[in-house]
């Protein structure tokens, strides 16, 4: 599975990021605006729902319950210090996705019981704003063996720096989708780009069922 996240800095605006990945395949939308206030997300959220809603894909956003409660969108990220998953089920309620980020292990522990949809973990390859905070394939391989010898069985989605070349040997972590926003919206063509991940992504899901 392949989620996009949009993204603020890039030079195409985020409803031509959209409408661009939807075209390459993409089903699920993360409506992620950190400098923007709560207007400025609603009236992109407005934008985006019926353009998601005619391809079948989902909108979820990011932090914003409240934006995701008036509007009737698919669901909420929760990034993990902002809100917690009890509060967003309470709110929203069952029909709603939730999902919630996470860092470690122990992030996962504390929340791998709440009423929540998926889990995301990262960040996968180190930002710059971020130094010593990337977990690398061998950091996703560890804490997906630690769920399993737990039996955490929660949805699991990698995220942070992720390019098509990263794809392989993180599924093979055992995860079950990936979160992208730079790679696809830097591509020469964001459109092939986001239809080649989604086939590898496709490939390697078949090859489990399989």
């Amino acid at each position: 599975m392949l989620q996009f996240i949009t993204n603020e800095s890039s030079t195409i605006d985020i409803e031509k990021q959209v409408q661009m990945v939807i075209e390459g395949g993409c089903h699920w939308i993360q409506l992620r605006m950190k400098n923007s206030s709560k207007e400025e997300v609603t009236a992109m959220a407005k934008k985006l729902q019926p353009i998601c809603k005619d391809n079948e894909c989902i909108l979820v956003v990011e932090d914003w319950i409240e934006v995701a409660q008036e509007l009737k969108l698919d669901g909420i990220h929760i990034d993990s210090l902002t809100a917690t998953a009890d509060e967003a089920r309470a709110k929203l309620g069952e029909e709603f996705i939730v999902g919630i980020t996470a860092s470690t292990f122990n992030d996962i522990e504390k929340i791998a019981k709440k009423d929540i949809d998926y889990i995301s973990i990262g960040r996968f390859k180190e930002a710059n704003s971020e130094k010593g905070a990337s977990l690398g394939v061998e950091g996703y391989a560890q804490i997906l063996g630690k769920c399993k010898l737990s039996g955490i069985s929660n949805h699991i989605v990698a995220f942070g720096g992720i390019t098509y070349d990263d794809i392989s040997a993180l599924m093979a972590t055992g995860i079950n989708g990936i979160a992208v926003s730079d790679a696809i919206t830097s591509a020469k063509d964001p459109i092939a780009e986001t239809k080649r991940m989604i086939d590898k992504l496709q490939t390697i899901t078949d090859l489990r069922i399989g």
